[in-house]
């Protein structure tokens, strides 16, 4: 099991190159990148096990607003190609995937398109609380769900490869996780 899993890993982590995983201990410190072209505003959103908003950066205004439960711990530097953001000591409550969500305007419509993703997966210091597993597993459970609909669909229409890359980048995450628990 764990050589299928080691195999499953090498090969998602070939094919995922615009997604990345990251393991993080707790206290450390999390660097994300965001590109910073033509847009007019960035999200930095946190997906699993609930969606919520770290900050938002309006570029017209540079004003920035930030989650209060990120405060103290988030340090943002801003240059003309990227948005450079560090979130430090880590808490496992901060495990989750990681996105950067980019508001454009084309033809006066405004659009979004997703950005850069990271997982972080921050490992406990000390032993893991019976819920934390729970949801761990809930989510993968979710997660496992949603790549069998994007395989099963996947063969039949091209058009889900976007989505597809997504899911890859789910199993990479959850073989990780599986490791940890094995």
């Amino acid at each position: 099991l764990r050589m299928i899993a080691s195999l499953l890993t090498l090969i998602l982590t070939f094919s995922s190159e615009e997604i990345g995983s990251i393991i993080k201990k707790e206290g450390e410190i999390l660097t994300m990148e965001c590109v910073k072209e033509h847009h007019m505003g960035l999200d930095l959103v946190v997906k699993c096990p609930q969606k919520h908003s770290v900050l938002y950066y309006d570029f017209k205004s540079q004003k920035i607003t930030l989650n209060m439960d990120y405060k103290e711990r988030v340090n943002i530097s801003i240059n003309r190609q990227k948005i450079t953001i560090v979130l430090t000591d880590l808490q496992l409550e901060d495990s989750g995937l990681y996105s950067c969500i980019y508001t454009r305007i084309i033809d006066y419509d405004v659009l979004q398109e997703a950005g850069d993703q990271v997982f972080l997966f921050s490992c406990p210091k000390k032993a893991v609380p019976v819920s934390t597993v729970i949801v761990a597993m809930a989510c993968a459970v979710l997660l496992l769900y949603a790549l069998a609909m994007v395989v099963w669909v996947g063969c039949k229409v091209n058009t889900a490869s976007v989505f597809y890359k997504v899911m890859k980048l789910n199993v990479h995450v959850l073989l990780h996780m599986g490791m940890w628990f094995m």
